[in-house]
């Protein structure tokens, strides 16, 4: 029975460790935003990524990373500043008039996510190096609408040189918005920045495994406990 236990507490601490992530692979092309070495404090990012991309059932979003783009001239080697992020669901951005961004593509469940300074370094490998872990994590429900991001620099990025993210030029991306003092507000269709999100599975979906995994110990247990002679009159 010990060991049964043990096995089963094994496998249930192997699922809580484990994530799910769904991405948004480097596409063949680079883009600045939203982390620049030209930005400012104000500068504001919005990509919307299809619902698709997270199956059927709520996640929790704990985590979310960009891909520095392969080495050029000049990289950095470090990215620290002052940022916030903010999640929410959306059903109302137009990529193509930019007009209509901003607060007004927010939904209702719009989540600060992540506010406040941060370091790392930078790769330029095109993995997902850039990441940002979530002070609040966010549940995201895909049969809501899709998912939109919100990144804001609260003040002027730091950096040793060059930096330039890995694009994503997909149906997967609903788009992308601006307002930028170097770029501008605008609105792109189906383009931005390719995006990791780690996420893990509702609770509810933690508790099915886990009254799985006690239902199979107690199964164990009835049968390790019979007595020679009860298995041999069930032959």
């Amino acid at each position: 029975m010990r060991n049964t236990i043990l096995v089963s507490l094994a496998f249930a601490s192997a699922a809580c460790a484990s994530s799910v992530v769904t991405f948004l692979t480097p596409g063949a092309g680079v883009d600045l935003l939203p982390i620049s070495t030209s930005s400012v404090a104000g500068d504001e990012f919005q990509e919307v990524y299809s619902a698709s991309q997270f199956g059927s059932s709520p996640v929790t979003l704990y985590a979310l990373a960009f891909s520095s783009s392969a080495t050029v001239a000049g990289d950095a080697t470090t990215l620290s500043g002052d940022a916030s992020i903010t999640l929410s669901t959306t059903s109302t951005l137009t990529p193509g008039a930019p007009g209509t961004w901003s607060v007004a593509n927010e939904g209702g469940d719009a989540t600060t996510v992540f506010n406040g300074t941060f370091s790392t370094p930078v790769l330029h490998n095109s993995t997902f190096d850039l990441v940002f872990s979530f002070a609040t994590p966010f549940t995201f429900d895909p049969s809501a609408g899709n998912l939109l991001m919100d990144f804001d620099w609260v003040s002027t990025p730091s950096t040793d040189g060059f930096i330039a993210l890995s694009a994503s030029y997909s149906s997967a991306l609903v788009g992308s918005n601006s307002d930028t003092s170097l770029y501008g507000n605008f609105g792109a269709a189906n383009t931005g920045v390719a995006t990791q999100f780690s996420e893990t599975p509702e609770p509810a979906t933690w508790l099915l495994t886990g009254v799985s995994l006690l239902v199979c110990a107690i199964a164990r247990r009835r049968m390790t406990t019979q007595s020679p002679r009860a298995l041999i009159g069930r032959q």
